[in-house]
């Protein structure tokens, strides 16, 4: 067999435990409560109080989490966290925000993403102002329910054209707000003059709306929950059981499509940002001893569903330890995919499922080049 297996290690699933995201947001909720006195006065007075010392203490916190996290603050005790135009993003804010503490509550609004600005939104950039009104847009549906638009300004065709993709990107998360965009829209492309077809900004949403009606369906809003599937080719050549991890796979879905395309490039950022700030991606993998798919299957779906409710936790709770955000099959192999919000907690408690099954189990990081860990059987305390 090809792959490097390391015996498990003690000390490194429980020894000293470095900063998990986990404990970065409790912590942060945490100084949050601390300093709050210090952030109120901007919020109880917004209109004449100079926001910048707040926006700096807001960002001191932040930081403690994600560094240079983009946010927005409001006078009604708002704070709004934004991806950035970055799906992978969300899975982290989402986390953070649906840990606001109960005592915080009572007063602070705290979104994990952008919402959608009100009709007649403008925003001056570049020396420019702009409003929802004043951009065409066209839309063609690009599968799974995401749209390709094309987009046309007569102010935005005479700027740079990196200029003119960030003024029409920030519109867009205004008009349909940052989760929407980030699920429904697929990518966009600038006009050179306006086209048939074209409707205003503003129009966008209840274009999409009557788009996804026509399936009986709604908006998504909440990217953590987009999911595809993908299939593979293994080499036919090749004993299945000596290829490489994952390059073996026949089929599978992911909620986390880019983080599974860099595990086959040099380009890691996504696995990059989530260790950065204490989270990681990985996956669970196995031999199997079926020789029906469809047995292997179930297998691999009833582990799975006993590590979600078991070990990781209700999703989106805010309590989780991590989300499984895809599976795969292979001939002789399955996976199962997690992003890790408390690696740590999670290596120590889930083999209180695995040891339930017949097979060795391996942890490996979301790396091509990762070495691989047997997992313990049975609950590590």
């Amino acid at each position: 067999m090809a792959d490097t297996i390391v015996p498990i290690i003690d000390t490194l699933f429980y020894g000293e435990p470095m900063s998990s995201f986990k404990a970065r947001v409790e912590n942060f909720w945490k100084w949050f409560a601390e300093n709050e006195t210090t952030l109120t006065p901007y919020f109880e007075n917004p209109r004449e109080t100079d926001p910048t010392p707040t926006r700096e203490r807001i960002s001191e916190g932040i930081n403690r989490v994600i560094e240079d996290l983009p946010f927005e603050f409001g006078g009604n005790f708002e704070i709004n966290f934004s991806a950035n135009g970055r799906r992978e993003l969300a899975f982290l804010t989402t986390y953070l925000a649906k840990n606001l503490p109960e005592s915080l509550a009572q007063r602070w609004t705290i979104t994990p993403l952008k919402p959608a600005a009100g009709q007649g939104f403008t925003i001056g950039m570049f020396d420019k102002m702009l409003g929802f009104d004043d951009v065409l847009v066209s839309m063609e549906p690009a599968g799974n329910d995401r749209f390709f638009l094309r987009f046309y300004n007569g102010v935005l065709d005479e700027m740079d054209e990196n200029n003119a993709y960030f003024f029409f990107f920030i519109l867009l998360d205004a008009a349909l707000g940052e989760a929407i965009s980030i699920s429904h829209i697929d990518g966009v492309d600038k006009a050179e003059a306006a086209e048939d077809g074209m409707i205003p900004l503003s129009a966008l949403s209840d274009a999409i709306t009557a788009e996804l009606a026509k399936e009986d369906k709604t908006f998504n809003t909440n990217p953590c929950e987009y999911y595809v599937g993908y299939s593979g080719t293994p080499d036919e050549d090749t004993d299945p059981s000596e290829l490489p991890l994952r390059h073996d796979i026949i089929a599978g879905f992911t909620c986390q499509q880019r983080l599974m395309d860099e595990y086959y490039s040099e380009d890691h950022s996504v696995f990059e940002l989530y260790t950065e700030a204490g989270a990681k991606a990985g996956f669970i993998w196995y031999f199997h001893d079926h020789d029906e798919v469809r047995d292997a299957l179930d297998e691999r779906n009833e582990i799975t569903d006993r590590i979600i409710a078991e070990i990781l936790g209700e999703p989106d709770s805010g309590q989780e330890l991590g989300l499984n955000i895809g599976q795969a099959m292979a001939p002789t192999r399955g996976y199962i995919d997690f992003l890790l919000y408390d690696e740590n907690a999670f290596l120590q408690k889930v083999g209180s499922v695995l040891k339930d099954y017949d097979y060795t189990f391996y942890y490996t990081d979301y790396q091509p080049e990762a070495e691989s860990t047997e997992l313990p059987r049975g609950w590590k305390q």
